[in-house]
């Protein structure tokens, strides 16, 4: 039997990270979660669905791994960062934030 109101529709598709997940674990493997969704674009519609994710651990062994920095249009910009420093960033990003929130606090 065929299918009702079967057509033809052309479009576009890509992956994307829809969220980050930080793991700071005490006594257990911190890393980053990255939580993907597939975005799909044909004949004005777009249609989200979940993709696989993927899970990179921040170990001693690759704490010096460097990886090039991409612009808003994923362009390279010649620099490097490493594992290391993503957990700096976040880590500085971390208190300071949470600062903000206590000096917040602390007025109320």
């Amino acid at each position: 039997m065929a299918n009702y109101k079967e057509t033809n529709i052309s479009g576009t598709s890509y992956i994307r990270a829809k969220e980050v997940v930080i793991r700071n674990e005490l006594d257990g493997t911190k890393g980053a979660a990255f939580i993907e969704e597939q975005i799909i674009n044909f004949d004005g519609a777009t249609v989200k669905q979940p993709y696989e994710g993927i899970f990179e651990p921040f170990t001693p062994e690759n704490q010096d791994t460097a990886f090039p920095m991409l612009d808003a249009n994923g362009n390279e910009t010649g620099e490097t960062k490493t594992y290391s420093d993503v957990y700096e960033i976040l880590s500085s990003l971390y208190y300071f934030v949470a600062t903000k929130r206590d000096a917040q606090n602390s007025e109320e």
